[in-house]
């Protein structure tokens, strides 16, 4: 395949996969398929299928791309530093994550029930969705960006808005007024910038007169 054929293979997979992913964590077609695989079964073979399907594109399209940019001296040091500070962010957020549930391994001992509650300290009090903030920003600040890099990497600042928006759903039917209240102090996605506080002048005294 020539390189922008390449490209749009890229393109249109990783769309297909947004979408399906996205329509397999939909509450009615989770409990339909729960109950043709066995609610024991669906989060592990919804994951097994979610990892196929993504990377059958980057499969399907390998090769050389050309090259964006290549950032070097000072500035690739920031990028990796940037890079750093992502992964840190990442192993802090994932560590109230459930991950037998999340992979799907507790529930075929029997455990359906996820363990743990609404978080909203720590990472969580950076933004809503620290762990997909910090793989765009991992992908994104690479100091060496070839074109199906940037594809993959615009491609994962959109989904993540996408799958937030999809798992917020879940979370205000879970957690209601608590959820409500949280979204109404902490970003989505990108962290807000502090605010530098105004400095308030002092009040002229008044002459006194008489």
């Amino acid at each position: 395949m020539t390189m922008p054929l390449r490209l749009a293979v890229l393109a249109t997979g990783l769309v297909l996969f947004a979408v399906l992913h996205s329509l397999l964590a939909a509450p009615a077609v989770r409990t339909r398929l729960a109950r043709l695989l066995g609610a024991h079964r669906y989060r592990l073979a919804y994951n097994l299928f979610a990892i196929g399907s993504l990377a059958l594109p980057f499969v399907l399209t390998r090769g050389p791309f050309p090259t964006v940019w290549e950032a070097t001296g000072g500035l690739a040091v920031m990028l990796r530093l940037l890079q750093g500070a992502a992964v840190v962010l990442f192993l802090v957020a994932l560590r109230p994550v459930d991950l037998g549930h999340f992979t799907g391994l507790r529930q075929l001992r029997g455990h359906q029930q996820e363990r743990g509650g609404l978080q909203s300290g720590g990472a969580y009090a950076l933004c809503r969705h620290p762990l997909y903030l910090a793989v765009c920003v991992f992908v994104t600040a690479a100091p060496r960006m070839d074109a199906r890099g940037l594809v993959v990497a615009l491609w994962l600042w959109a989904y993540a808005y996408l799958g937030a928006w999809v798992e917020e759903r879940k979370l205000h039917a879970q957690f209601a007024g608590a959820y409500r209240r949280y979204c109404a102090t902490t970003p989505r996605l990108v962290p807000r910038l502090p605010r530098r506080r105004r400095a308030v002048a002092p009040m002229p005294r008044r002459k006194e007169t008489r």
